[in-house]
Order: structure tokens, then C-alpha cells, then sequence
């Protein structure tokens, strides 16, 4: 009985004992509603999988990109590796169904499909060793797929086959030879990095094939209207595919590629890819290697100031961490995502760092935190976690894993870390390996024991959090955290230390001490102080002093304040206490009624606690108000006395959206959203995949619009109150629409890839005001309400920020950098008349704007940041208001 033949195998693998629930949770788990049912899922497939290898590949697939359709052969040589086998497993897309296919020496053999699984039962056991050959038929149309989780697109423009969307047969059990075949419509370019053996054309269409050098962990699909570039740079070549929308310096973006792959070859050794090939489209909203040589980048990711640097830098470190060593993709909780992502991020760190110098990377540091009160443990997170999970769980991988690794190399020094990262490479080359086999071999090959090290930081979420405290013997350095795992630590502005104050007893009868350790009272060796880029050649920090956990600080004389760990060599998630005396800085400012304004000071984290001071038009407070938290957005005025502030809210991923009385301090949280807008008497903000509005005095929510599986972002009330403008997005497509209140009734104005900054309203409600952005840059447009070209009103700016339309509506005001200079990007005040279509650059000298305001309409405030070069970045990092006439350039203190 066939059908009581594939129940079982399929209860044998997912654990699946009732029938009934099979589709249901199957369903829950695909897609990402109960991670802990699909991490079961995968063990189970996992443990039924171990045990066989594909050797080989060879694969033949036809695109009919107008259907959608693709029909497959696939040849592949499979081998028991330890024990008899009598089932082979797959991982095929659910869209395809299965034709012809055979088993050599194996007449009797079977296959069929559940769900993405496609099982073959030989009939009786293979021996252990035995190459089997097995050819495999199969065809459908890969964006039908109910449960696929990775990019499946087939248009006929775009034919985007991920890693994760099982166009193949694959069984995740290891690298392969490769060798595919691809026939498709001419006018397509294909994007691949194997050696092309054949190449053809019949009519319409065309075929290729080609083979790879090295064995691969994996495959995508990806022909599109593209336009190709190649630089050679020593034994490898660098493609470069853009899109037909796409404008970039073609050759800048080699050479970076180039750069960024012989720093990381000295650090690592060769991986082996005779060629590299990149293509950057609209369509991706993130960035893949496929472990074959292949790296997709989105457009968005070339605005981030450095032209593209980070990101290719990141996904060239896959060809090491994933593709040359692979996570047990089957095996979650062991680790391996930390070495695929983890060190991913980290090793693009180190070739910034080495290409930019050190203010790169303190700057990338500080961009990376994750949220100390849904902190995560980096060792227990998987691909899983990656693909479906949540936006905290991704913080713990890229930015957490990344720092972790930093702290390590930082523990062990460069000259005896890359060393032991290059021989651990090379003994698990084209192996999946664990976080528990790093350990293992760095013990093993460094002399140093780095056990405590993963215990803290790897296989707990144990926090670490420096201070400056004052006490009756003077100020101290210590850890109010419970990770033990800190050495020395820099302390800028120090002239010396005293010794270690006497542990204080804590509540439990225990010293802090013995709470939290340092790293000498576990037993290890005492670290140095941070090292310098492996390319500097030099071993200490450039910053004054270093003092352990429990000692006594003096200031120098004339060095301002003291701030612990500049560098950010340790990843402490709060910051504001590192800092003595303390003090916070302007962050986020709304204008209110006769030139007064509100103004947050706090740091940038969600997470820190701020200081809500109301201020009269001279200036004055006029009163403080203290905040457990900071704004997630900028607030606005919702009548004379009261303010609108967006919050992170401890209890619930959502933000809150709060009311301000800065009369007596009174405070209401009204629901849950993002990025509040103000009307009269109203407020609107984004929720997920709709727009709420809450109107007094009940405040009873109402949802005024909804997408279903699209995200709302950039709620704007139009002047006359009837219409509301924002972005609706899906994968990497935005568009900007407009709704009428009175009838619910919708236009869409512009379909763009999903970058947008600001949107404000004219004065006149006839346009809208956007900021966008273009290729690698961003860009201001006015875009009209009821039809009519765009007007690109700036371009080219390197970073951009809040737009600001003055009282009278003649003038548009926004912080933009005038040109690339990463990692710096200094915004200048832009001032742009509309009707004369005149802009005036106004610069603030060594500052950098991150948010403008109209005071008046001769008058605007901003929120400013040091930008001098002979002051590092650093965290907290001071702000300040100033106030600027927008006629003559003049500034002043408010």
C-alpha cells in the first residue's frame, strides 16, 4: 500500500502521529509561526538524512519565464556513508511534481513526494560507500509553491531562484560537484561563475552550460536584463551584473570587490573561485552568496555611504564562512549560524577597518547593537532563526554573532587568531563544522583556553554592562552585568589607576567578585589591550589608560570627561553609564506654538532611558520630564500643551505611541504603532501591515487602512486634513499612495524599490515631498498629488535626513552629505526654495545635522553631532542644538 508507505516515512522523519494536524502545523511551521515545531521539523528530516552524501551534480533545467514555468533533470551520485541505506532524501520545491526518473541497479526503486521532501526507496539497502546514480524528472512553476520559503520568481524579466527555494534536489548534507545546463529565452542574460563549456542559440532561445572549479554548498538560478562587467584582478575574475534600472560605477564596484577579496584571501588563505560574479537589482530585499560563487545585492544596500563596500565585503566572507565551511543546516542549536553570519559580519569589519581605518569600525560597532532586553544566545541561533524569525533574532546573529567574534580576536591578538581561524578553516574544508569544534580547535591551537570565553558569550545571553561609578573611595570602574568574560578596558581621559577596591558584599552573601569574575580570577591569561588593524601592525589602542573591573579611576587634569571603552572593543548594550560625569545630549526636537520647542536628549538605542526638557522661544526651560525610555521616531505637537512621543514599550515588540501633558507632566499611552502623524484632534501611525488612527477624547482605535502581508511606513496628513500620503511595501517594491478619507478610495503616485526617508505634504496639498532613494545615492523629489512628472529637486547626496517644510511653505530644508567620504558623510544644511527651485548649502563647520526644524519662517533649529576628525567617534556621543538663519547662513546657540 503506497499511501501507508509514505505515511509512515513521513511520521518516521517529522515526528507527524495524527493525520489531521498534519497541514495545519506543517503550515505553522513553513511559515514562520512556530519556529520551535520547524526547528523539531528540521532535526527530525536531519536525523533521518544523515548517513548519505551527493557526491555529484548534474543538472539540466528549461525556463519558460512567460508561463513561469521550469522543467528539471537532475543526475545526481549519492553514497551511504556509514551504515546500509534503503531511503534517500531530497529537499524539492512543494511546487514541482515528479516525473520519469531511475536508479542505477536499482529496477525496484520508487520516489515520490511529501510536501518539499521527495523520498526514494530503493527496495532494499545500499551499502555503505557505494556511489549510486539517480536521475530525477521534474517540472512546475516555482512561485506556486505554498510553503517555499526562500526568492522564487519567474517573469519574464526576472528569473530569481535562491539557495532556500529547493529548485534542485539537495539534502543539505554537504558540498558537491556541479555541473549545470540552462536553457532559456535569448534575450535573458544568465548571471553564473562556473567555466562556460558550451554555449548555443536555436531561434528564441539559447542554451548554456557550465561547470564549477570547486566543490559548491549550494545553487541559485538568476538570468534577468543585465548588463555584464569583468575585471581581473591576479587568478580571478570579478563580474558585475546590473539591472536595466540600475547606474552604477561599474568599475568602482569591481575594484572594491577585488580589494575586499585579496584582504580577506591574506587573512584566510584561498577559496578557491576562479571566478566571482555580483548582481545588483531593485528586486532583492537582501543580499545572498549561494555558496556557488554567485552574490545577489540589493540596490539599497550601495546607499549606505560606502558605495557597496560593507555588504560585498560581507557576502565575499561567505565563500569562507558557509561555503568552504558550512553550518549544519540540520542541526540547529549547534552553532553554526554564528560561523556562517556571525563571522560573515565580523570579517567585513576587519577589511573596512583595514581599507578605512579604525573610525570605520567604531562606527560599524556602534551601528550594530541589539536590544538588551530581548537579548538572545548567539550559539543557539540557526538559519531557521534567519529566515523566519524576528528582527531581535537577526540582531543576536549579525550584530551580536559579529561582535563576539570581534571580542575573541581582540582576546587572542591578531597574530595568533587569524593564524588558528585559517588552519581551522582548512582542517573542516568543504565540511560543516559547530561553534563547539571552533572552540575545540582554537584551544587546541592557540595555547589559550577560551572555554570561559564561549561559555559567556557564545552559550549564555549573560550581559555585560561597564560603568563609572562614584563611591565614598572615589570613582570605580565596574561591571553590572553578569558576564565575567572582561579584561582590560581603555578609559579615555584617565591619568592613572589605584588599586582594585575591595569587593562589596551582595545581597546573596556572595562579593561581586565572585559574582562576576574577571578574566584573571577565572584562570586565564590577562588580555592586552585591543589590538590595532592586523595592517597597522601595531598592538596598542590609540586611547589613553587601561584600568580592570573594580579599580579606582583618576581623571587627568585637562582631559574632560571619562568614558569607558571609546573603542567599543566590548559589546556593553548600555552605554549611557560609561560615561562620567554624566550627561545626555539632544537626540530628537519638535517645534511647537510661537517658536518653542520640545526636545528629547537620550542616546540613540531604544532602550535608553531619556530627558523630555520643554523649552520657551529664548530657549529657557520651562520644564524636565524623565523617560524610561527614548523616541523611536521624531515626536510632534499634538495641540499648544501636548506632545506625541513614540517609545519602545518593554512589554511588546510594537512601539507605543504616547500622549505628553507638558503642563503637569501627565502621560497617556494611547495603542501601539509606528511613527505617529498628527491631524486635528487625531493621530495616525503605522501597525504591521495597516494604518490606526486614534481620535480624542476616547482614543479608541480604528484601522483605517489595510494590506495584508505588506508593511505601511511614512504616514502623512495632508493640510487640508481629508488625505492621508505613506508607502506601501512588499519584499523590495514600495509604492507611494494616497488615501481619501471620506471614501476610502486609493491612488498609487509611484512604484519604487523600498528606500524612503521622509514624506511631507506641500503647503498647498497638491504635492508631495520625498526623500528617496536612486542608485547609490539619495535623492529629494516632488511628486504631484493629482498626476504629472516627478522633479528630482536634489541628487547625489551621500546620506540624507528629515525633510522640513518651512511655516510659509516657500522652502524645503533637509541635512544631506554632498559627497562620499566614509565613514564620515558629514550632513550640511540644505535650504531649497521651491518656486525659484534654488538650493543654499549652509554649513554648520564641524558638525554633522541629523535633524531640522522650521522655528520660524526665517529661522530653523538643528540637532547636531560633532564631526571633526580630530575628535573620534565615541560613544555617548555629544549632540547639540543650534539655531540657524536661513537667509544668511548665521549661526548661533539657542
Amino acid at each position: 500500500m503506497r499511501w501507508v508507505g509514505r505515511l509512515f516515512a513521513l511520521v518516521g522523519f517529522l515526528l507527524f502521529a495524527a493525520v489531521g494536524t498534519v497541514g495545519f502545523y506543517g503550515y505553522q511551521a513553513a511559515t514562520g509561526r512556530n519556529l520551535a515545531l520547524l526547528d523539531l521539523v528540521v532535526r527530525r528530516f536531519g536525523e533521518a538524512v544523515a548517513g548519505q552524501r551527493t557526491e555529484r551534480l548534474t543538472l539540466d533545467v528549461a525556463v519558460d519565464p512567460e508561463e513561469g514555468k521550469l522543467a528539471g533533470q537532475a543526475r545526481l551520485s549519492v553514497a551511504a556513508t556509514a551504515a546500509p541505506r534503503r531511503r534517500l532524501y531530497f529537499l524539492l520545491g512543494d511546487s514541482f511534481a515528479l516525473g520519469a526518473f531511475r536508479v542505477d541497479g536499482f529496477p525496484e526503486a520508487r520516489a515520490y513526494k511529501l510536501w518539499l521532501v521527495t523520498v526514494i526507496d530503493l527496495g532494499r539497502a545500499l551499502p555503505p560507500g557505494t556511489p549510486l546514480e539517480i536521475e530525477l524528472d521534474y517540472e512546475g512553476r516555482p512561485e506556486g509553491g505554498l510553503f517555499g520559503l526562500g526568492t522564487a520568481r519567474v517573469s519574464p524579466r526576472d528569473v530569481q531562484l535562491s539557495v532556500d527555494s529547493f529548485w534542485f534536489p539537495n539534502d543539505l548534507q554537504g558540498q558537491f560537484q556541479a555541473e549545470v545546463g540552462v536553457t532559456l529565452p535569448s534575450y535573458l542574460t544568465v548571471v553564473h561563475a562556473g567555466e562556460e563549456i558550451e554555449r548555443s542559440s536555436r531561434g528564441r532561445l539559447q542554451r548554456l552550460r557550465w561547470r564549477y572549479a570547486r566543490p559548491v554548498a549550494s545553487l541559485s538560478l538568476v538570468a534577468g536584463v543585465y548588463r555584464a562587467h569583468d575585471l581581473t584582478a591576479g587568478e580571478t575574475r570579478y563580474r558585475l551584473y546590473l539591472a536595466d534600472d540600475v547606474e552604477l560605477d561599474e568599475q568602482r564596484v569591481l575594484a572594491m570587490a577585488a580589494d575586499a577579496d585579496e584582504r580577506l584571501t591574506r587573512l584566510y588563505g584561498p577559496a578557491g573561485y576562479p571566478q566571482l560574479s555580483f548582481f545588483v537589482t531593485r528586486k532583492l530585499r537582501r543580499a545572498y552568496n549561494d555558496g556557488a560563487g554567485v552574490m545577489g545585492l540589493s540596490i539599497r544596500y550601495f546607499r549606505r555611504g560606502d558605495y557597496g563596500y560593507n555588504v560585498i565585503a560581507h557576502e565575499l566572507a561567505h565563500n569562507w564562512f558557509g561555503a568552504t565551511v558550512m553550518e549544519k543546516w540540520l542541526a540547529p542549536g549547534t552553532g553554526g549560524e554564528w560561523l556562517v553570519e556571525g563571522f560573515a559580519e565580523f570579517s567585513s569589519q576587519v577589511v573596512v577597518e583595514e581599507r578605512y581605518g579604525r573610525e570605520a569600525l567604531v562606527r560599524r560597532l556602534a551601528a550594530n547593537f541589539w536590544d538588551p532586553r530581548r537579548d538572545g544566545v548567539v550559539g543557539a541561533m540557526s538559519v531557521l532563526d534567519n529566515a523566519v524569525g524576528d528582527d531581535s533574532a537577526r540582531d543576536i546573529i549579525y550584530a551580536k554573532g559579529g561582535w563576539v567574534a570581534m571580542m575573541l580576536r581582540r582576546k587572542l591578538g591578531d597574530a595568533v587568531f587569524f593564524p588558528a581561524m585559517r588552519a581551522f578553516i582548512d582542517a573542516h574544508r568543504y565540511r560543516a563544522a559547530t561553534a563547539l569544534d571552533l572552540e575545540n580547535a582554537l584551544n587546541e591551537s592557540t595555547g589559550s583556553d577560551v572555554t570561559a570565553f564561549f561559555d559567556d558569550w557564545v552559550r549564555s545571553a549573560r550581559a555585560l554592562d561597564l560603568a563609572i561609578e562614584s563611591g565614598e573611595g572615589g570613582l570605580l570602574l565596574r561591571n553590572e552585568g553578569d558576564n565575567g568574560s572582561v579584561g582590560d578596558v581603555v578609559v579615555a581621559g584617565l591619568a592613572g589607576v589605584r588599586a582594585p577596591a575591595p569587593p562589596a558584599a551582595t545581597p546573596g552573601g556572595e562579593s561581586d567578585a565572585a559574582a562576576t569574575p574577571t578574566a584573571a580570577s577565572a584562570g586565564e591569561p590577562t588580555p592586552t589591550a585591543p589590538a590595532e588593524p592586523a595592517a597597522a601592525g601595531a598592538a596598542a589602542s590609540t586611547r589613553e589608560g587601561v584600568a580592570q573591573i573594580g579599580q579606582g579611576l583618576v581623571p587627568a587634569a585637562s582631559a574632560g570627561p571619562l568614558n569607558a571603552d571609546p573603542d567599543l572593543a566590548y559589546a556593553d548594550m548600555r552605554r549611557d553609564n560609561n560615561r562620567y560625569p554624566r550627561a545626555r545630549f539632544p537626540l530628537a526636537l519638535a517645534v511647537g506654538a510661537a517658536g518653542s520647542w520640545a526636545e528629547i536628549a537620550s542616546e540613540v538605542y531604544p532602550w535608553s532611558p531619556a530627558t523630555l526638557a520643554a523649552r520657551g522661544g529664548d530657549g529657557e526651560v520651562r520644564g524636565t520630564w524623565e523617560l524610561p525610555s527614548t523616541v523611536v521616531s521624531w515626536p510632534s505637537w499634538f495641540d499648544e500643551h501636548r506632545l506625541v512621543l513614540n517609545t519602545t514599550d518593554a512589554g511588546s515588540r510594537a512601539a507605543a505611541v504616547e500622549l505628553f501633558d507638558s503642563r503637569g507632566g501627565g502621560r497617556k499611552r494611547i495603542g501601539q504603532g509606528q511613527a505617529p502623524a498628527v491631524a486635528s484632534g487625531a493621530v495616525y501611525a503605522t501597525l504591521g501591515d495597516a494604518i490606526v488612527r486614534w481620535q480624542s477624547p476616547e482614543w479608541g482605535r480604528e484601522v483605517v487602512v489595510r494590506h495584508p502581508r505588506r508593511t505601511l511606513s511614512g504616514v502623512a496628513v495632508s493640510p487640508d486634513l481629508r488625505r492621508l500620503a505613506y508607502a506601501v511595501a512588499h519584499d523590495n517594491d514600495m509604492e507611494i499612495r494616497v488615501l481619501t478619507l471620506a471614501d476610502r478610495r486609493e491612488s498609487t503616485l509611484v512604484a519604487w524599490d523600498r528606500d524612503l526617508r521622509d514624506l511631507v505634504w506641500s503647503a498647498d496639498g497638491a504635492r508631495l515631498y520625498a526623500g528617496v532613494g536612486g542608485d547609490w545615492d539619495w535623492q529629494v523629489w516632488e511628486i504631484p498629488v493629482d498626476g504629472g512628472p516627478i522633479a528630482v529637486l536634489a541628487r547625489e547626496a551621500a546620506a540624507i535626513g528629515n525633510l522640513a517644510l518651512s511655516p510659509d511653505g516657500t522652502r524645503l530644508a533637509f541635512g544631506a552629505a554632498p559627497e562620499l567620504d566614509y565613514p564620515y558623510n558629514r550632513r550640511e544644511l540644505i535650504v531649497l526654495d521651491l518656486a525659484e527651485r534654488a538650493a543654499r548649502r549652509i554649513d554648520v563647520p564641524g558638525r554633522d545635522l541629523r535633524q531640522v526644524a522650521w522655528q520660524d519662517d526665517a529661522t530653523l533649529l538643528a540637532v547636531t553631532a560633532s564631526a571633526a576628525r580630530d575628535t573620534p567617534f565615541t560613544l555617548p556621543e555629544a549632540r547639540s542644538v543650534v539655531r540657524v538663519d536661513a537667509g544668511t547662513g548665521a549661526v548661533s546657540q539657542p
